[in-house]
């Protein structure tokens, strides 16, 4: 980023800027601005590439509380919640000649695209993006919620917890669970819409993807699914309550996992060639009660009529 001026007009410039960190999309630039003051924001709360031009400049807020060695809430009870989960990860690597390995063998082989095939190619969420837009007059962010995903058939993908398909997402693979108390299955993640979210659109779930490799012979992801009800209705209720100066409210603002009552998640799937693929499904109750959880790995074939 250049500012070209008499002394002081970089300062100048990007002040506004600064500012606008902690404000429309928090640590975020958003995608567009009114041209005349005050440069009111629009579109996207959160782009990366017009974020990537100011945090050479200055740290975003976020970097500079933990640089002053605080931290947010949320952010807390978050580490409390992955302290469990030390053993999940993979152990730290060694520098070695990646064709020396299986998985560079694998990369470096005529079947490489074979084994490419199958992945992570199912969507986290297909409903509250311009891809299902069939509404009147253009308002696609806001034509299939997250609340219509379960009773309306996608058109041009599929999305699921989870999720494993081919390329061409003619099969599908997904977990769904059910607590015993939720109204609905969890079948894929939760979240608002543009107009539902104060910053935006924003998925409210606690999910990690915590490794895999690049032929997708092995990958692991984990999500973690509380005893109690999911809150759906106090998200979106309390986040369309929110202006865009106030925080995001989220899932571990509803006190859900303030408990610890929580079931982990974890995914695993891995291939022993490139047709034949493993899913395993391994549940931990992290609670300090015996609680119930129904566990339901889906396939199917995606709709394809015309």
């Amino acid at each position: 980023m250049r500012v070209h001026g008499a002394a002081g007009a970089r300062e100048r410039f990007l002040a506004p800027l600064y500012a606008h960190l902690d404000r429309y999309g928090l640590d975020h630039i958003s995608e567009v601005a009114d041209g005349e003051a005050p440069h009111t924001p629009g579109g996207t709360p959160f782009q990366a590439w017009s974020l990537a031009e100011l945090l050479p400049s200055k740290s975003c807020s976020a970097c500079r509380e933990r640089d002053a060695g605080g931290t947010s809430p949320n952010r807390v009870k978050l580490q409390v919640l992955l302290a469990a989960n030390e053993e999940t990860s993979m152990p730290k690597s060694r520098p070695v000649n990646q064709i020396d390995t299986v998985e560079g063998s694998r990369l470096h082989s005529a079947d490489c695209a074979r084994w490419q095939h199958g992945g992570p190619y199912l969507s986290e969420r297909q409903w509250g993006t311009v891809r299902e837009d069939y509404s009147e007059f253009g308002t696609a962010w806001e034509y299939l919620p997250h609340d219509h995903a379960r009773s309306r058939a996608y058109r041009w993908g599929e999305d699921g917890l989870a999720g494993f398909g081919n390329s061409s997402l003619n099969w599908c693979v997904s977990l769904a669970l059910w607590n015993g108390c939720d109204p609905i299955l969890k079948e894929r993640l939760f979240g608002l819409t543009n107009q539902e979210g104060n910053h935006g659109e924003d998925v409210k779930e606690l999910y990690f993807y915590v490794d895999g490799t690049p032929t997708h012979s092995w990958m692991r992801m984990l999500y973690k699914y509380p005893h109690r009800a999911f809150l759906y209705a106090d998200l979106v209720d309390e986040n369309a309550r929110r202006s865009a100066d106030l925080p995001e409210y989220e899932v571990l603002d509803t006190g859900v996992f303030d408990d610890g009552r929580y079931f982990d998640v974890l995914v695993d799937y891995a291939k022993h060639t490139p047709d034949d693929i493993l899913m395993r499904v391994t549940i931990e109750n992290r609670g300090d009660v015996a609680a119930a959880l129904d566990v339901l790995p889906q396939i199917w074939a995606r709709n394809t009529w015309s």
